[in-house]
């Protein structure tokens, strides 16, 4: 069944099987999908392509550099939702995730509804944190100001000493 979804993925798999399955998955799922295979082509695709909102990242990329590393360069050029795709958790690969901001991470073959549900998640997840950040700066700029306004007050309305 086909979804109305006006977001853009990127996919950042390997695996030409793999890639296949998953794109296919997501498209019947009404996103829009963009696919590379390696760490330095995901970079170089959020260096030229504002519109992806969302990156699904596999950690174990091959030769090159690895889906943490590609997310980390990734993040210092833009502020976009990853979830990271891999075959088994270590506890090394998860001490090194504890240093990239991430919006999950999928075990590969978890199945349709887990990846999907996962997405929305981290999709749901990035735009209330940038609606919070908005929030409190508008906030900040608003409080900033209201020292100045509180002197001017002052300034007009002191009394005289009796």
């Amino acid at each position: 069944m086909k979804h109305v979804n006006k977001n853009r993925l990127l996919l950042v798999e390997d695996d030409v099987i793999l890639t296949l399955a998953e794109s296919k998955i997501l498209v019947d799922s009404g996103y829009e999908v963009r696919c590379v295979a390696s760490g330095e082509d995901a970079i170089e695709v959020i260096k030229n392509d504002n519109g992806i909102d969302l990156i699904l990242m596999d950690i174990d990329l091959g030769s090159g550099i690895n889906g943490l590393e590609a997310s980390r360069q990734i993040l210092k050029i833009k502020d976009l939702p990853i979830v990271f795709l891999t075959s088994c958790i270590d506890k090394k690969i998860i001490h090194q995730m504890k240093f990239i901001t991430r919006y999950g991470y999928i075990v590969k073959g978890s199945g349709e509804k887990t990846l999907l549900s996962s997405i929305e998640m981290a999709i749901g997840l990035f735009q209330s944190r940038k609606t919070i950040e908005a929030g409190e700066a508008r906030y900040h700029q608003f409080t900033g100001n209201i020292v100045e306004v509180i002197r001017i007050s002052d300034l007009r309305n002191k009394r005289k000493k009796i």
